[in-house]
């Protein structure tokens, strides 16, 4: 095999595991050939994210990362995020972090009960997951 083969085979072998989860590969040199299964990754957990009670919820925003925990949430304008964040923080059960009152914002550790709560909210603008980049 040469070595122009031998490099498309471990880009394919990777696209299959990205894909597949799975692969099995062949390669050899001089002629012989060997087998190396790949096993299927662990599975990257998602969280539990309940149905909220009300008719209108503010939808969920972005995509998960599991690197990251919090939440972001975005207020209606012209809400005092400073006075309402630690309101809704007691009412739901969560301590927000990083209040921005420019924003106005919040982040914050949700649970799924308060999470699904908190997109029923009145004063609740948005609520994303945040872009995190390592």
């Amino acid at each position: 095999m040469q070595f122009s083969q031998y490099a498309s085979a471990v880009r394919i072998g990777i696209l299959g595991l990205t894909a597949l989860g799975s692969v099995t590969l062949n390669t050899g040199c001089g002629g012989g050939t060997s087998t190396t299964t790949v096993p299927n990754p662990t599975p990257i957990a998602t969280p539990l994210v309940l149905a909220p009670a009300c008719s209108d919820p503010v939808p969920l925003r972005g995509t998960y990362d599991p690197r990251g925990s919090r939440l972001q949430v975005t207020l209606i304008p012209g809400t005092d995020a400073t006075e309402q964040a630690p309101l809704l923080g007691a009412k739901y059960g969560f301590t927000p972090q990083f209040i921005l009152s420019s924003s106005p914002s919040f982040q914050a550790e949700l649970s799924p009960e308060a999470l699904a709560r908190l997109r029923c909210d009145p004063f609740v603008a948005d609520i994303y997951y945040p872009l995190l980049r390592f």
